[in-house]
């Protein structure tokens, strides 16, 4: 088992992670004894064996510790301190997090825009909404390990954390970066998906099942995102430091489908229908619009609802745009990934 308090103490100890700081998003958190213990240390043994074990590789960036810091917000941050990585997830997050997704799993068999995913429940060995929770998570954190194998020179005077808000400035390399990260997160929870859909039965092992779980993670990152979406303007394109919500989500879509199809391909593994950018926005927007509405209000997604029609080659083109900006540069997670696999 990691320990946790000897790898605060190398923080402590080597970066400006502190155990008194003033601002709580530097300020350690320490769970041991607490009601909540198991699941903070269940997340953390995960998340830092993970990047022991993944990030091994990619030299200019080892080691990279994980810490809980002592916000009570839904956050994180990635930085870099005296050549030692850093990712920070907000203890709010945690627990807020899966608050947000404490309800009735009855709830899913109640409507029938839903019933492709009461279809599956008996096949999951957790909980649609714990999937939906976990997925907020394993988003947050294989997104910010993004940050740490880009190695952007940000990280060594500033960290880059995920709240978008009105007042920041644009900055396509920022841009660029979101994306890149995103489609990392995207990969890494793609292989999630196809490790749950590949225990199912080979008679429901289709498309639709197929679509249905990716639907479900989309509906997951969809809630975190709306969380932390602070802006309140107009769509945009080029402003403000991270791109808009809808621009992520419908990326997110595509990069994951993208990552399935390939995997499919690649293994031989047929399916009775071929997945498609189309069927993403046919399947899991509409569920990602009723678990929101049920989860966090009407109000929070139907100023961005007719934005995902409205904007479709808008968003394509920029998206695309982003993409480009990503394959061109070699400090991408996208290109670092490429070398070493």
């Amino acid at each position: 088992m990691i320990d946790y308090n000897a790898n605060i103490d190398i923080l402590i100890n080597k970066t400006f992670v502190s155990e008194s700081s003033d601002d709580c998003m530097y300020r350690v958190f320490r769970f041991e004894g607490l009601a909540s213990e198991t699941i903070f240390n269940e997340h953390y043994q995960f998340f830092q064996e993970y990047l022991d074990n993944n990030l091994s590789d990619y030299q200019d960036i080892k080691p990279t510790k994980i810490f809980y810091n002592s916000c009570d917000s839904i956050n994180g941050w990635a930085s870099k301190k005296g050549g030692i990585g850093i990712i920070s997830i907000n203890r709010g997050t945690i627990v807020k997090l899966k608050d947000l997704f404490d309800h009735d799993e009855g709830w899913f068999n109640r409507s029938y825009e839903l019933k492709r995913i009461a279809i599956i429940q008996n096949q999951c060995d957790y909980p649609i909404w714990g999937l939906m929770h976990q997925t907020c998570l394993l988003y947050l954190f294989y997104h910010e390990a993004g940050h740490i194998i880009q190695n952007s020179s940000k990280l060594n005077f500033d960290i880059i954390e995920e709240v978008t808000e009105s007042k920041s400035d644009y900055d396509k390399t920022s841009h660029v970066n979101e994306i890149d990260a995103d489609n990392l997160a995207g990969i890494r929870l793609g292989k999630h998906i196809l490790h749950y859909w590949r225990k199912f039965p080979s008679k429901i092992r289709t498309k639709d099942t197929l679509m249905t779980l990716i639907s479900i993670v989309i509906a997951g990152i969809g809630i975190y995102r709306l969380k932390l979406f602070r802006y309140s303007g107009p769509f945009y394109y080029k402003d403000l430091k991270h791109p808009h919500i809808v621009i992520r989500i419908a990326g997110l879509i595509t990069n994951i489908i993208d990552y399935t199809k390939h995997e499919l391909s690649a293994k031989n593994e047929a399916i009775d229908e071929d997945l498609n950018e189309t069927d993403g926005y046919r399947v899991a927007l509409p569920i990602f619009k009723i678990v929101s509405n049920y989860v966090l209000g009407e109000s929070a997604l139907i100023k961005y609802s007719g934005i995902f029609l409205n904007e479709v080659q808008g968003i394509k083109d920029y998206y695309n745009e982003l993409l480009e900006g990503m394959k061109i540069d070699p400090e991408s997670a996208y290109n670092k990934t490429l070398k070493i696999s």
